[in-house]
């Protein structure tokens, strides 16, 4: 599947969810952000992991590909074989004094 990074892109990514599902990402500067807000308001689980740490994974299977579909098969066996914390992301308060800040 490919979705677009919009708000009808998240809700037809969601309709292929069950409740069971738990969705692992890369942190990717703002890019993730919306999607794990979406994910986490419509009740799905959610982790949100270090690129270094993934890349250094896929870099341990001797992967040399890098095209978005091997790149979402890695991050799955990632997923599988480490221990994933839920990420909460932050409250409203948060969010808008790091908008401030920066």
């Amino acid at each position: 599947y490919q979705f677009k990074n919009t708000l009808s892109g998240f809700k037809k990514f969601v309709k292929i969810l069950d409740i069971d599902s738990h969705c692992v990402m890369e942190a990717t500067g703002y890019y993730h952000y919306q999607l794990a807000y979406y994910l986490l308001e419509s009740g799905i689980r959610v982790s949100v992991e270090n690129p270094l740490a993934v890349k250094r994974f896929i870099q341990m299977k001797l992967s040399k590909i890098k095209t978005d579909k091997s790149d979402a098969k890695q991050i799955c066996e990632y997923a599988k074989q480490v221990e994933l914390k839920l990420w909460k992301g932050n409250s409203k308060h948060q969010t808008e004094c790091l908008q401030i800040t920066r």
